[in-house]
């Protein structure tokens, strides 16, 4: 009995520290963003403006297959994104969902525990 409340209770701290690390990380990303964008707006806009001016020097016969291309790119990559992120809303619904059927295994495993320990007994 003791070992399986081990068992479990290891398990579910484990998989309660990895939500409460990615958490952490989501939300210091969030937060890092934005100071990384603050702190560096001037080269990010020069950065820009750097592009800007040698896309307005292109040649416009090189200049449309490269905005075909970055077109593509951007859908294929919205697409993906959209992809991603129905699979990873679907796995997060499916686990949430498994949340019940995983208590009833432990305490259905618990409670044969505890039968089992009496009838030896």
């Amino acid at each position: 009995m003791i070992s399986t409340i081990i068992f479990f209770a290891s398990i579910l701290s484990l998989l309660s520290w990895g939500l409460m690390q990615l958490a952490q990380e989501a939300v210091s990303l969030g937060r890092n963003a934005h100071d990384y964008i603050t702190l560096n707006l001037n080269e990010i806009l020069k950065a820009f403006d750097s592009f800007g001016n040698f896309y307005q020097n292109l040649d416009p016969s090189i200049l449309s297959p490269v905005e075909n291309n970055v077109s593509s790119s951007i859908t294929k990559l919205s697409n993906a994104t959209v992809s991603i992120t129905g699979t990873a809303l679907a796995i997060l619904l499916n686990l949430v969902a498994s949340v019940s059927y995983i208590l009833l295994v432990i305490v259905f495993t618990m409670l044969a525990t505890i039968s089992s320990q009496k009838t030896c007994h």
